[in-house]
């Protein structure tokens, strides 16, 4: 441990698997107190308790990010725990069950591209937005988010 965010208080949004889930525990390991957050609040516990076993400070929770009420709470959380917030990596993303064009409006897929495009262009705004609206001065690091290259590029109809 080289000890980088040593001190430092970091939320991490979508921390339940992948990439998200290496942050966080990354985080930890550098000395960054995390709060993992998750839709799936079982997969952020599971982080939180991998990241407090290796000898980090974790609090998990579950989070959907394209509820600004949820992203509110969540900055409240953290900086009620720890007094601030230094690092905001905004990872949270979902990704569409189908292919776009073979979901017709009455699908359950349908509203999954919905709320993929909520939570994929949205989320990544409000919380950049909530965190400050109230609380400027606890808010004192960086803000970084990763966004899904599937949300933002074309597919064509047919295959090329």
């Amino acid at each position: 441990m080289i000890g980088r965010v040593e001190g430092k208080v970091c939320i991490v949004t979508g921390a339940g698997p992948g990439i998200g889930r290496a942050t966080a525990l990354r985080l930890a390991e550098e000395g960054g107190s995390v709060l993992v957050t998750d839709l799936v609040g079982e997969e952020a516990e599971k982080v939180a308790q991998q990241a407090r076993e290796a000898g980090g400070d974790a609090l998990a929770r579950d989070v959907d990010v394209a509820d600004s009420r949820q992203v509110d709470d969540m900055i409240t959380d953290a900086v009620e725990h720890w007094g601030r917030v230094d690092v905001l990596v905004n990872n949270a993303g979902v990704n569409l069950p189908a292919v776009l064009h073979e979901v017709s409006e009455q699908a359950p897929a349908c509203l999954a591209v919905i709320r993929a495009s909520a939570t994929n262009r949205c989320a990544p705004l409000a919380l950049i937005v909530e965190p400050f609206r109230s609380r400027a001065a606890a808010i004192t690091g960086r803000l970084l988010a990763v966004l899904r290259v599937a949300s933002s590029t074309f597919r064509p109809l047919t295959p090329v």
